[in-house]
């Protein structure tokens, strides 16, 4: 488990109903009580005979509201802060007791996991950092990333479909047909005539987006040249005539509207590369053995 939700829970019942409960007359402080040390600082409670230390309260208070905030809680809000402190405090000792020892051995590697995330988190600190990003660095990725800025073409088609599945037997007979008309080149001509002749068909205009149509379909429209209609495909026993009447670039947004968003890409590569290294570099210092 990790403690520092649970302790917020009690934080905030602490705030919702005033705590005006103590947990037992030794819990709190009373007024001009001997100022008492131990190990880790000052102590400012004890339960049990366990010490709370002034630092515990402090971090749950920065963690809470903030270094700000924190420092301009009252009194009367530290206690209500110290009381939630020490009524998990007690609970988790309860749970200590009365959990199996299967639970408590995952706990125990949990902790074990944030521990070492927090060492890892404060040892990093003290390495040089990586060099900072430049002007340069973001504008040769904005260069070699257009496409995930917006930079994409657009391709502005006709195409008729027919609405059903068309089966085999009656293929030969469509195709057919279409070889008959006058005037193969205008696909809303080839619309009309073939209707006609008593097919179901559906006409489609725009700019061609990949969740219009299945990815056969798409694929078959980004194939064919511009200004020329298609040949008849048949794709799911559908048929499909494509005609494309140009194709646009849409430009990329300008750079200084995601320099921003670059920057803190690019740190955080940067971070993670630096972080890789001297992972490599602690592991080539080390005896691993792996075992099956």
């Amino acid at each position: 488990m990790n403690m520092v939700p649970f302790i917020t829970f009690f934080f905030f019942i602490s705030f919702l109903y005033g705590c005006d409960r103590q947990l037992n007359s030794d819990a709190q402080p009373s007024n001009g009580a001997a100022v008492k040390t131990g190990e880790n600082g000052k102590v400012i409670a004890e339960i049990n005979g366990k010490p709370i230390y002034e630092t515990e309260l402090n971090m749950l208070m920065y963690k809470m509201f903030g270094a700000y905030q924190a420092s301009q809680l009252n009194e009367d809000s530290r206690k209500k802060a110290l009381t939630s402190i020490l009524a998990s405090r007690e609970i988790a000792d309860k749970a200590r007791k009365e959990l199996n020892s299967e639970t408590k051995a995952l706990i125990n590697y949990k902790v074990k996991f944030f521990e070492e995330n927090l060492l890892i988190n404060e040892y990093v600190r003290t390495k040089p950092l990586p060099s900072p990003v430049t002007s340069d660095m973001i504008n040769q990725y904005y260069n070699e990333n257009l496409e995930l800025f917006g930079k994409t073409k657009l391709r502005y088609y006709q195409m008729v479909s027919t609405k059903q599945s068309l089966p085999v037997d009656l293929r030969d007979k469509f195709l057919a047909d279409y070889g008959k008309l006058k005037n193969k080149k205008d696909i809303k001509a080839v619309h009309k005539a073939m209707e006609k002749k008593g097919y179901s068909l559906q006409y489609h205009k725009g700019i061609l987006n990949d969740e219009l149509f299945s990815k056969k379909v798409n694929d078959f429209i980004r194939s064919q040249a511009i200004k020329k209609l298609s040949n008849i495909a048949f794709i799911d026993d559908k048929a499909y005539l494509v005609y494309v009447d140009k194709e646009a670039e849409k430009s990329a947004k300008p750079l200084a509207s995601v320099s921003k968003k670059i920057r803190k890409t690019l740190a955080v590569a940067q971070l993670k590369k630096a972080i890789k290294q001297l992972s490599e570099t602690t592991l080539k210092e080390s005896k691993v053995v792996y075992y099956d």
